[in-house]
C-alpha cells in the first residue's frame, strides 16, 4: 500500500494530507520503539536516515503530492522570485563553508591544550605566543563554525534533535575557547591565580567540546557505528 500514493492518500488511517504528525505512515518511520518502527529492525530492509524521514515529512506537510503533481510544483518553483532563489543559493553556499571551517578548532584548541600541559611540566620555555594564537583563532573560527552549521542543518533538512548535540556543543566551543583565550592573556599579564585556576578550566572546557563536537559530528555523517564497532 505504500507503494501506491492514490491508495494511501486516501486512507486516513495511514496518511493526512498536508499533517504529517499525525500520518501514521510517518509516525512508524520516527517511532524509537523497536516494536513499532518501519521497516522493523529484524528486517532486511534499512531504516530511514534523518534526512529520508525528513524528506517523508516535507512530502507529506507538502500535500502528499503524486508524481504527476510533483512534477507541476517543480515547474511552479522555477518562477519563484529571483531575490529568494538568490538568497537560498547563498545560505546553501555559506552553510557548505562548515565542512571546511570545522576542522580548524579541532586542532587549534588541542594545540592550545598540549601547549598549556608542556608550560606546566616545564617541557617549553616559552609557549605563551603558540597558546595565545590557537585559542584566538580556535575560538574565532568556532564561531564561524556554529554559524555555518546552523545554516547548513536548517537548509538540509537535519531535524533539531538530530543535531541538538552537535550543534550545541559547537556553541559551548566558541564560548570556551573565546574566554579561555581572554584568560590566558590576563593570566600573562597579571599573573593572579584566580585567572590561572580560570583559565585551566575554560581551556579543560573547551577541549571536551570540542571533543564532544567532532564525535556527534561523526554521528551525524557516519551514522552511530563507531570506529571500535568497525573492528570486531
Amino acid at each position: 500500500t505504500v507503494m501506491d500514493f492514490d491508495a494511501m492518500r486516501e486512507d486516513p488511517d495511514l496518511l493526512i494530507p498536508g499533517n504529517a504528525e499525525e500520518s501514521e505512515v510517518y509516525l512508524v518511520i520516527i517511532d524509537p520503539d523497536p516494536e513499532f518502527v518501519m521497516p522493523p529492525p529484524e528486517s532486511d530492509s534499512p531504516q530511514l536516515t534523518e534526512i529520508e524521514a525528513n524528506l517523508v515529512k516535507y512530502w507529506i506537510d507538502e500535500g502528499a503530492p503524486t508524481p504527476q503533481t510533483a512534477q507541476v510544483n517543480q515547474i511552479t518553483m522555477i518562477v519563484e522570485p529571483e531575490d529568494v532563489a538568490i538568497s537560498n543559493k547563498l545560505a546553501k553556499a555559506f552553510g557548505r563553508l562548515h565542512v571546511i571551517v570545522i576542522h580548524f578548532p579541532i586542532a587549534l584548541i588541542w594545540i592550545a591544550f598540549l601547549a598549556s600541559i608542556s608550560e606546566k611540566l616545564r617541557l617549553h620555555s616559552n609557549p605563551q605566543t603558540v597558546i595565545s594564537w590557537c585559542l584566538f583563532f580556535g575560538g574565532l573560527i568556532a564561531g564561524v563554525s556554529v554559524a555555518t552549521g546552523w545554516i547548513h542543518s536548517d537548509v538540509s533538512g537535519y531535524s533539531d534533535e538530530s543535531v541538538f548535540d552537535h550543534r550545541w556543543s559547537g556553541v559551548a566551543v566558541a564560548i570556551s575557547g573565546n574566554c579561555a583565550w581572554l584568560l590566558h592573556r590576563l593570566r600573562c599579564s597579571a599573573g593572579s591565580r584566580i585567572f590561572e585556576t580560570l583559565f585551566w578550566i575554560c581551556l579543560l572546557m573547551s577541549v571536551i567540546a570540542v571533543s564532544m563536537a567532532g564525535h556527534t559530528g561523526g554521528k551525524l555523517v557516519y551514522g552511530e557505528e563507531t570506529f571500535f564497532d568497525l573492528l570486531r
